[in-house]
């Protein structure tokens, strides 16, 4: 399909949930190969920053992704792990059992 053809359908109301869906597909994909490679791309990115003979820029830029990967994965799991405690008192909350929302020390 050509780029003006694919404008011109893009305005019609029936193909928007088509065209979301491949988006997402698309979208998908593309996480899933960076998920798969993710632990070489960090291997790599070692690499660079303990490769002595490297550029200084490009052993700080390294250092700085490997810092805001980590940091990120980090504050990913505590998110999880915080969610994981609001489920499981909602669920007592919902299931009738008392459920200590707030704890309140001195």
């Amino acid at each position: 399909m050509t780029s003006e053809a694919l404008r011109k359908w893009r305005k019609h109301p029936d193909t928007q949930p088509f065209l979301e869906r491949v988006v997402t597909e698309n979208l998908l994909c593309a996480k899933h190969t960076a998920i798969s490679h993710s632990k070489r791309a960090v291997e790599v990115l070692v690499e660079i920053m303990e490769d002595k003979t490297a550029r200084p820029y490009a052993r700080s830029n390294s250092a700085c992704a490997l810092l805001d990967k980590a940091m990120k994965f980090d504050e990913l799991d505590f998110m999880r792990k915080e969610l994981a405690k609001v489920r499981e008192l909602l669920e007592d909350q919902e299931a009738g059992r008392t459920a200590q929302i707030i704890d309140v020390s001195e």
